[in-house]
């Protein structure tokens, strides 16, 4: 669909978001896995071990340990974001997807990705704190922001304004969208315990070795940590598409314009 065959009927579909989210994982799986490794994974794995082994060793550490990690992981995940965005629009349109661009694009967004980040968490920190109700709607209502700052070059102001335009009326559908990523979350979590647990019970001498069953969980919990980020990041590009499609009559081809 494009510009051109725009229809003012057009519906939001949520089967749609959910396919294209999953047909992208799908069709890049090993690459996009990479990316989140390197970028989320890898820093998520570097710090859980840490402060699993060091910060027991030697707990004064552990608050440099965990700020430190929160520094990082903030820096990593915006790249990610940024250059995940970028691919997934490349692979849509049929360009093919350049990972050195992404990359690019994740390196040349992060400041503006990282003040809307902190913006629109402090909004729904705020919300979540006078009431839950509050902080999930600001939720819903920003959620494409990082997509808009990516693709429409949108400062972090202007672009929690153009987020809350596009996502008006699909709200109740976006919120669905959000609630579906939480318990896949929820599910993930508790398979990466079992698995912990499992691994436990096969080798009871694991359970006094703190830096073995420090390992299995470092590693357990940055993969699942690459996974989600990698599904999350994927799903908010999918719904902006959608969101664009629906509003404005907008197709992935005209989005990769901007890029070029």
């Amino acid at each position: 669909m494009s510009t051109t065959d725009f229809s003012p009927d057009a519906k939001f579909e949520f089967g749609r978001v959910v396919s294209q989210t999953f047909g992208l994982v799908g069709r890049n799986f090993i690459p996009f896995l990479v990316l989140s490794l390197f970028f989320v994974g890898a820093p998520q794995f570097g710090i859980l071990y840490a402060q699993y082994t060091v910060g027991v060793g030697d707990p004064s550490l552990l608050f440099p340990l965990v700020w430190g990690g929160i520094l990082i992981s903030m820096i990593t995940t915006f790249v990610l974001q940024g250059a995940l965005t970028r691919a997934a629009i490349d692979d849509l349109s049929g360009n093919g997807v350049k990972f050195g661009a992404a990359i690019a694009d994740g390196l040349r967004y992060f400041f503006p990705l990282l003040i809307v980040g902190i913006l629109a968490g402090l909004g729904t920190g705020l919300g979540f704190i006078l009431l839950v109700v509050p902080g999930i709607m600001l939720a819903v209502r920003w959620v494409v922001s990082a997509p808009i700052v990516v693709v429409e070059k949108e400062g972090p102001t202007s672009a929690l304004g153009r987020a809350a335009e596009l996502t008006k009326g699909n709200r109740w559908a976006i919120f669905g969208l959000v609630l579906l990523y939480f318990v896949l979350s929820y599910v993930a979590q508790i398979l990466v315990g079992l698995l912990v647990a499992a691994v436990a019970g096969q080798d009871q001498s694991m359970v006094g070795n703190i830096a073995l069953a420090s390992l299995v969980l470092a590693v357990s919990m940055a993969l699942m940590t690459a996974l989600l980020s990698l599904v999350s990041t994927l799903g908010t590009a999918s719904l902006y598409f959608e969101l664009r499609r629906v509003k404005e009559g907008v197709s992935v081809d005209d989005l990769a314009k901007v890029f070029d």
